[in-house]
């Protein structure tokens, strides 16, 4: 099965610069296993940490030009009442974005779960709030290849 997955800004980084999950997570994007929906909150956030790490911004480039990458501008997914619920779940206020854009992407449909390096998205109420769909790379890779 083909997956439609959102990721956050911790995964991203995690993946482009460091072995394990997250980068099997990427090259499964790269082999076009997964369709991966990016807010633009997430990809001007991983810029912004690169710049300051002073880290080239050409494998992120490279990614973002795949097919089967795709960007929601933050207008697209924006709503009042998105952010006031994700301001009464979650820890840091700087995830609220994050928050809405899985929310958004996951209600309606546009991808099948949201994957996550940051551990303050992985708290219960937010799981729940977004029926289990919120999860870790390991989690997804879980789905990916269920135990028998």
């Amino acid at each position: 099965m083909h997956f439609r997955v959102g990721a956050d800004t911790n995964l991203l980084f995690s993946g482009l610069f460091f072995a394990g999950a997250p980068h099997d997570f990427l090259e499964r994007v790269l082999r076009k296993e997964l369709t991966l929906f990016l807010s633009q909150y997430v990809v001007d956030e991983l810029l912004d940490v690169l710049r300051q790490k002073n880290v080239s911004e050409e494998s992120f480039q490279k990614l973002l030009e795949l097919e089967n990458v795709r960007v929601f501008s933050d207008d697209h997914y924006i709503s009042k009442a998105l952010f006031t619920e994700g301001r009464g779940l979650v820890r840091d206020l700087n995830d609220v974005p994050v928050y809405a854009f899985a929310a958004y992407g996951l209600r309606t449909g546009i991808f099948d779960y949201f994957v996550t390096g940051d551990a303050d998205l992985l708290v219960p109420p937010l799981r729940k709030a977004l029926a289990g769909k919120m999860v870790s790379v390991p989690e997804f890779f879980e789905v990916l290849a269920p135990k028998t």
